[in-house]
Parts: structure tokens; C-alpha cells; sequence
């Protein structure tokens, strides 16, 4: 089987507010992990909700965080169409069985086996044209990791066929080859308007950084707004691969952090 892999980062930064579920990072990125022969299709799908979102807010990309927090072209949106977005982007990581790996480095990352591979890759950076910067460790980390669950579900015959990732480490429209065990893998830098399926690694990066905020609240017991609670259970359907189960309460439910952050369970 072939594959390609999204990348973008979550947004969690050393001054954010420390975590117990998830630590301030350094470097946080999420991988989703699209079965080659879904590519196009996947592509068409999101072509035609931006052009729905282009006719409704003048928008070709769907800035989630702005979606949110109702700003910019997004200040008059209703909180259910909101929910409505959020719920559609779900229902796409269902239907094509969309597997997203986490990647962070934090400080704890450096007081354990990752050390050594953080400062190998950190090593050979300008060799494949990459900053020596933290995130650009963490991204080869997040390809390698995708790649070792790609192989360890699927196979050890699954090919990543291409990686995309977000312009930020790059130029838009800049790439490298990088080698792995299954051969010659282009690594690709892109804005979303320029290749839509870094939507996806952008829904699920934020998803993971909105839940943050969710868990932290109702670990400090603070009230938690209902479409927050309704974005939890959402979360609860994509499938984050590696993440540590770990349960919080909200209200009369819990919720639980897993291989996924997996469904709300009533009491």
C-alpha cells in the first residue's frame, strides 16, 4: 500500500500555560497518515467546502482557530455552523480511516532516549537544506514516527509515496528528498491554498490544541461551555494514534485521552 503524509504543527509553545494532559512543547506536530489511491478524491471534497466557504465569508481556507473565535471574516458565524464545519471535517477522518501521529518535544523529550535522535537529526539538517531549529528536528521525528506506524499497521511493504507540510519551516512550493528504508520520499512545503489536503493536518492540529484547552480547564474545574464539550466528544472520533490515555471529567462525563482522545462516556 502507498501513502502520504500531512504535516502541520499544533501551536503549543513554551509560554503557554503548563498542562498535566499535555505539556507545554517546544515543538508539537500532528502527521495524517491518507492512503495514496484517496488522494484526489479528498482533494475534490475539500475543493468544493472551500468554494462553499469562499461563497459564504469570502475565505478559501478554513482558519479554525478564527472559525472559533469568530473573527476576522468569520465574526458573524453561528456557533452551530461552526459545529457543523468541525463535525464535517470529522466525518472525513471517519470515512477514509485517517490515522493522525503526534510529535512533540518538550523538555522532558531531552532527559530520554529521544536526545540522541533529536541531535543526530539536528546534525544532518543543513545537509538536506534545514534549518537547525527544534521544529525542524521534530518534523523529521514526526515523518519518522509516521512512517515506523505506517509499517507496524500496515505493513512493511507501505510506501510513503509524499510528505506535505506547512510553509513554515519552508518556502511555499520548496522540497527535499529525503531517503528512507522504503527508498526516495519528496518532502514538500506548501500553503493550504496550494495544496488542500494540508487542511487536514491543520483540523487535526488544532482539534489536539482545542482539547488542550478543554482538559485544562476541567482539570482546574473551571465550567466548560457546552459546544466545548460538544468539539470533545468530536475529537473523540479521530483516531490520534499515540496519545496517552489519560481520563478528565466534564460535568456528568468523562473524557479520555487514548490511543486517541476517544468518546465521552456518561457516568
Amino acid at each position: 500500500m502507498d501513502f502520504i503524509y500531512v504535516i502541520d504543527d499544533t501551536g503549543f509553545n513554551t509560554n503557554q500555560k503548563q498542562s498535566e494532559l499535555l505539556k507545554s512543547q517546544e515543538s508539537c506536530f500532528c502527521s495524517v497518515i491518507i492512503e495514496k489511491q484517496d488522494e484526489e478524491q479528498l482533494k475534490k471534497i475539500l475543493n468544493i467546502l472551500g468554494k462553499n466557504l469562499k461563497t459564504r465569508y469570502n475565505q478559501t481556507e478554513f482558519h479554525f482557530t478564527d472559525i472559533y473565535n469568530r473573527k476576522g471574516n468569520f465574526k458573524n458565524i453561528e456557533i452551530d455552523e461552526t459545529l457543523d464545519i468541525i463535525e464535517t471535517f470529522t466525518e472525513l477522518f471517519n470515512s477514509f480511516d485517517l490515522k493522525v501521529v503526534v510529535s512533540t518535544i518538550n523538555k522532558d523529550s531531552y532527559s530520554n532516549n529521544q536526545q540522541a535522535i533529536i541531535e543526530i537529526i539536528k546534525h544532518i539538517a543543513p545537509n538536506m537544506q534545514m534549518p537547525q531549529t527544534t521544529d525542524a528536528a521534530n518534523l523529521m521525528l514526526t515523518i519518522f514516527k509516521s512512517k515506523m506506524y505506517m509499517e507496524q499497521r500496515y505493513g512493511k511493504d507501505s510506501k510513503v509515496k509524499d510528505v506535505y507540510c506547512d510553509e513554515g519551516l519552508r518556502k511555499d512550493g520548496r522540497s527535499l528528498e529525503l531517503n528512507l528504508s522504503t527508498g526516495k520520499t519528496n518532502v514538500n512545503f506548501n500553503s493550504s491554498n496550494d495544496n488542500n489536503l494540508l487542511q487536514l493536518a491543520d483540523f487535526a492540529a488544532w482539534m489536539l490544541t482545542r482539547n488542550k484547552h478543554i482538559l485544562d480547564k476541567a482539570s482546574s474545574k473551571e465550567k466548560v461551555k457546552e459546544w466545548d464539550i460538544k468539539i470533545a466528544e468530536l475529537a473523540g472520533k479521530i483516531d490520534y494514534v499515540n496519545i496517552e490515555k489519560k481520563p478528565v471529567k466534564l460535568g456528568k462525563q468523562n473524557i479520555y485521552y487514548d490511543q486517541e482522545i476517544k468518546n465521552i462516556k456518561e457516568k
